[in-house]
């Protein structure tokens, strides 16, 4: 097999910048140490397939190792890449920094094709942010974002994206796994999402959640910092967060302004906050939520902390619902649903089903009314009680 050598100042530079030693290089990629000595002493010691995997470790071009010349930190890399990676802390430096440096590299590439090509749109024109007079009017400054964005309600995380990417910003989403994977750190935290700051084409990156409402969370925060905040920022869970704990800040401000986008006041006027104070445990309030969080593409957890910030609702309802939904009980979905379950719904109907099902978790109904109701027994009632609702097909519109 046909092996090459690679400029060793290059790779040294690499394990410098990110604090890396070679033994752990090796772990990561795959190549024994042993063979990076041999590359690190000027040897044809990689593989083409080892040298990719090597750039890809450190998010560079395959032909990066080869060049000569000396590694020039301010040609390689962006104020934007500086400015996120200079704040990182030690646990997620090199997986985080990889992802910015992707997506930069991805930005400007397409902005390089944008420049080439003959269009109808120039989307290389900034397209102007609307001015917030006040900024502490997140009520008044989201309706005027979502105005700007054409966000007409019920629209999902794909839609919402679209919309941003519309303005000339670019949106990143990560997968699952491989190369856009987010991974954890070491205390189990992770990355939520980070904005680069462009004078043309900023981009935002998001990471993939179990719940898309998160992700819109996320991607709302992210422009609000666009909208409102110079320079380029990373957040992880304690920076976006439906219920700040503190009212002051950059972060602050962006989580109100991202929840205000998504969710305006005359969404939250017609929620029974008394009876989600008093006697809704959280599968019935996640049902109850339905229709807003539909409507406006938002957990139950960001309807909850809005109603307490408004004094409708004590911290407390919306701590405990927060600590259900980080591992809520299996609920089953339409694909796992027993064939009894499928009847019912196909011959009562989703919406009188619901209904039946609020009437009991109100106490208007008793348990044996609503299963006389559904014309069922126990352990189908039980199911269809369990369901999750939420974005099942053949529900309702809720217009």
């Amino acid at each position: 097999m046909h092996k090459t050598s690679i400029n060793p100042k290059r790779l040294n530079w690499c394990l410098e910048y990110y604090r890396m030693g070679l033994e752990e290089l090796a772990a990561k990629v795959k190549i024994s140490p042993a063979t990076l000595r041999r590359a690190l002493d000027g040897k044809p010691a990689l593989s083409y397939t080892q040298l990719h995997r090597l750039a890809d470790m450190f998010a560079v071009g395959e032909l990066f190792f080869s060049g000569e010349r000396e590694v020039s930190p301010q040609r390689m890399l962006t104020p934007q890449f500086r400015e996120i990676y200079a704040n990182l802390p030690s646990g997620r430096r090199l997986e985080v920094a990889r992802l910015v440096r992707r997506v930069g590299m991805h930005q400007a590439m397409h902005k390089g094709i944008l420049e080439e090509i003959d269009l109808d749109v120039n989307w290389l024109d900034p397209r102007p942010f609307p001015s917030l007079e006040d900024r502490t009017d997140f009520a008044a400054n989201g309706s005027k974002i979502r105005r700007w964005l054409g966000i007409r309600g019920s629209e999902n995380f794909a839609e919402l994206r679209q919309l941003v990417v519309e303005k000339n910003i670019m949106v990143f989403v990560s997968l699952s796994q491989g190369r856009w994977h987010v991974p954890q750190d070491e205390k189990g935290g992770q990355v939520r999402g980070f904005v680069l700051d462009y004078e043309t084409l900023p981009a935002i990156f998001v990471t993939k959640l179990r719940e898309e409402k998160e992700q819109a969370f996320t991607m709302m925060h992210e422009l609000a910092h666009l909208i409102m905040h110079k320079g380029s920022k990373v957040d992880d869970a304690e920076s976006i967060s439906y219920l700040p704990a503190a009212k002051r800040g950059e972060e602050w401000e962006a989580n109100m302004l991202a929840s205000h986008i998504l969710l305006p006041e005359r969404e939250l006027r017609g929620i029974d906050a008394y009876h989600l104070r008093i006697s809704w445990g959280p599968v019935e309030t996640k049902r109850k939520l339905r229709r807003v969080c539909e409507a406006c593409c938002v957990s139950p957890a960001a309807v909850l902390a809005r109603l307490c910030l408004a004094g409708k609702l004590p911290r407390e309802n919306y701590e405990s619902y927060l600590q259900w939904s980080k591992n809520p009980p299996e609920a089953a979905n339409a694909k796992g649903m027993s064939r009894a379950c499928k009847e019912k719904i196909h011959v009562l109907g989703s919406r009188y089903i619901l209904t039946v099902l609020e009437g009991a978790a109100q106490k208007e109904l008793t348990t044996y009314k609503a299963m006389v109701h559904l014309d069922t027994n126990g352990a189908t009632f039980d199911e269809l009680d369990r369901l999750d609702w939420i974005g099942m097909p053949g529900l309702p519109h809720h217009r």
